[in-house]
């Protein structure tokens, strides 16, 4: 299953699959090889930056909110709104993965029912390919 794929964790040598740690499938994410495209003098198309990543989920319980909240933690303590960790995401070929990363933690909005998130949206900035 491809939500099998999806991994994290504080670093690159201890990434565990999203669905071994929450309830509700990731619904989709994004690649951006480069955050900043520009049209150069010669007509082509150039990026500039690292890479960003974005996962988004219809609904999070709140026991996944509780479990994903241990990568934005130091020593215990919360480090919102970011927080370094690693990664492996979808890339734009549909094939996976591991970067090392700021995760930052998303603005969680209102709860849906008793005890459901609605549309939340992870992002993660300054990818760096991990060895």
């Amino acid at each position: 299953m491809i939500s099998d794929l999806y991994k994290i964790g504080s670093n690159a040598s201890n990434l565990v699959t999203l669905t071994s740690l929450i309830s509700c499938p990731i619904t989709s994410s994004e690649f951006k090889r480069w955050p900043v495209l520009y049209i150069g003098a010669d007509g082509n198309y150039y990026g500039d930056g690292l890479p960003t990543a974005t996962w988004h989920f219809k609904l999070l319980t709140v026991q996944d909110i509780q479990a994903l909240r241990q990568f934005w933690t130091v020593g215990g303590i919360y480090v919102f709104p970011s927080n370094n960790m690693a990664i492996c995401t979808r890339l734009e070929d549909d094939t996976f993965a591991s970067f090392t990363c700021v995760g930052h933690w998303p603005e969680l909005g209102e709860m849906f029912g008793r005890n459901m998130f609605r549309d939340v949206t992870f992002k993660f900035t300054n990818l760096v390919l991990a060895e």
